[in-house]
């Protein structure tokens, strides 16, 4: 896996990035449309719907729902604000299309 950046695109009045700081994971996203300022960990897995009630019986609130290139995502937020982002991987193979795209500035 290359170290830097491996995709940016620009679609639907938004920009989003993807760089990796190491050979291991995570991926970093850059996203131009994030409204709140902090950062956000987003995780994958492998049921949402389960995922969801488990979050929301700890007490966590759903923010919101929205998609990401590989699927459906849910934002979260615990009782003392802080955030984290669930999806699960409905289309694994995304990553790979986007991988060295760079969309003009």
């Amino acid at each position: 896996m290359v170290v830097g950046g491996l995709w940016k695109i620009h679609a639907y009045d938004v920009w989003v990035a993807c760089v990796k700081l190491s050979n291991k994971e995570p991926y970093i996203l850059l996203a131009n449309h994030i409204e709140k300022k902090d950062l956000m960990l987003v995780y994958r897995v492998n049921n949402l719907d389960k995922a969801k009630s488990e979050l929301q019986a700890r007490g966590w609130k759903e923010q919101k729902s929205l998609e990401i290139p590989n699927g459906p995502c849910l934002t979260f937020r615990d009782p003392a604000s802080n955030s984290i982002v669930i999806y699960e991987n409905r289309r694994p193979n995304v990553m790979n299309d986007f991988k060295g795209r760079m969309d003009a500035s």
